[in-house]
């Protein structure tokens, strides 16, 4: 048998026979590479041990490193996850996956030729070498680093930074008794993945997930270290079975009991909305209805707790702002402006304007908006008046190319760096063919030139939200080049 081993292309040993009348009985092999499956049935026999090396045929491990890349998607998202996303995260798993069980094959081939259940892996059998499995994992890298780069930045950088975790685990056996710990530290990377790729950003939600993440492969892993307890302990490897011994039980309690309360804190986006607001009606829009605050200090004070948790901006979504107000009557009253075209609501906060522009007639309507609360409001808004808006988290002022017919946008120039680099984007906008509209009441960065007047409105708003009782909303055209007067 060894010598048959010898040969990747020598045919695999035969299964030992059932005992019967005069058969002898055959212990059964412990090897953990599986006899007959749909590996040996299906594929071509020079591809058969490289399938074993990356363990397609035991894609339990795959599902293990996916999820917690899907939990973060779905957290990250405001509606249902992007299924294109959802493909890509996939594809990176098993290419990943793949390409670190042959890192750690290749790392433990002296290993694992003295350990029952590994002795028949292609590389201590001989099956692959130590040369060609560096060219597949190579390959298997590739593959991952096409997903990777295929997300938003932070992703790469968030990719390239788990490279030293992925680098280091074959070897924490060798270590350290928690050889487990750090299979945690590189399975759940996922979720922190996950977040950015939807958001662009990091927050506490995704961290949180990502430890919660960590406490239950803690606890699985451990379970799984148990079948080789007794030839680590021989050959001299460390793992967290070993180091529990008759501790393991309630040390996996431990363990499963700390994953949910780290994993399941936060509140669901769309209960907060719910309960920190009421349906109303803005009151230059009378014909549209929102969750909004009734009072800025409750919904204001409830967000900071939760940003002090979460990394959340403030609810602007919360409100119906002077300039909102403003664009959104305009369109309304002049539905000619949207009527059959696609539309882009920056910034859209409660998603006023966005709505209005889909009952006005728009073809399609999208409204963009960084705060994942605010995302949720304009989804439960737009259900509430009976519209359809896409909602996309995406920070469109990070080089975003893409190109809309109309652009609306109110209520931008609160705050000076944020409204230079709005307005610079929205110049580019309106230089390439875009209609641009911006709702503002005058506030303290509102460009003084670039603007064309269209129309303006006596907004009533609250004097805790703006210090007065009465705003003037104006609509503008902003326009590609500087030059011209308001």
């Amino acid at each position: 048998m060894a010598d048959a081993l010898e040969s990747p292309t020598s045919p695999r040993p035969s299964p030992p026979r059932r005992g019967g009348e005069g058969v002898a009985r055959v212990p059964a092999d412990p090897s953990d590479i599986p006899q007959g499956d749909w590996v040996e049935r299906w594929l071509p026999r020079w591809a058969e041990p490289y399938a074993r090396l990356a363990r397609w045929d035991r894609p339990i491990g795959t599902w293990l490193l996916l999820f917690p890349g899907w939990w973060g998607i779905a957290l990250a998202s405001p509606r249902w996850p992007d299924p294109l996303l959802l493909l890509l995260f996939a594809i990176g798993a098993v290419a990943m996956r793949g390409a670190g069980c042959t890192l750690n094959d290749i790392a433990d081939r002296e290993y694992d030729g003295k350990v029952a259940r590994t002795r028949l892996r292609p590389l201590p059998s001989g099956r692959v070498s130590v040369p060609q499995a560096i060219v597949f994992m190579t390959v298997q890298l590739v593959i991952g680093a096409a997903v990777l780069f295929s997300l938003k930045p932070l992703c790469w950088w968030l990719g390239i930074g788990v490279l030293a975790l992925i680098g280091a685990y074959p070897f924490m056996k060798r270590i350290t008794w928690w050889p487990q710990l750090f299979l945690g530290l590189n399975f759940n990377w996922g979720a922190l993945l996950g977040w950015a790729a939807v958001t662009g950003s990091l927050a506490w939600p995704p961290v949180l997930l990502y430890l919660g993440g960590i406490f239950w492969t803690l606890g699985y892993d451990t379970i799984y270290a148990h079948q080789d307890k007794e030839d680590d302990a021989r050959i001299g490897v460390k793992s967290s079975a070993l180091a529990l011994g008759e501790r393991t039980r309630p040390f996996l309690f431990i363990f499963y009991a700390a994953a949910p309360p780290v994993i399941l804190p936060e509140m669901d986006p769309a209960d907060f909305v719910r309960q920190q607001t009421a349906i109303t009606a803005p009151p230059l829009v009378p014909e549209i209805r929102l969750h909004l605050a009734t009072e800025v200090t409750p919904i204001w004070q409830a967000t900071e707790e939760s940003l002090a948790r979460n990394g959340l901006p403030p609810p602007f979504w919360a409100f119906a702002w002077a300039g909102g107000q403003s664009l959104a009557r305009y369109v309304l009253d002049h539905p000619e402006t949207v009527a059959g075209r696609e539309v882009l609501d920056f910034g859209s906060g409660s998603g006023l304007v966005a709505i209005a522009a889909a009952k006005a007639g728009a073809a399609r309507v999208t409204a963009a908006d960084i705060d994942p609360f605010a995302a949720t409001a304009i989804a439960l808004n737009a259900a509430l008046n009976g519209v359809a808006v896409s909602v996309i988290a995406d920070n469109l002022l990070d080089g975003d190319t893409r190109f809309w017919k109309l652009v609306t946008t109110g209520d931008i120039c609160y705050e000076q760096p944020m409204a230079e680099r709005a307005m610079r984007w929205l110049r580019r906008l309106a230089g390439r063919g875009s209609t641009v509209l911006l709702g503002d009441p005058g506030r303290a960065y509102l460009p003084t030139a670039g603007l064309c007047e269209l129309a303006r409105y006596d907004v009533p708003t609250s004097r805790e939200l703006e210090g007065t009782e009465r705003f003037t909303g104006f609509v503008w055209r902003v326009l590609p080049n500087l030059g011209r007067d308001r």
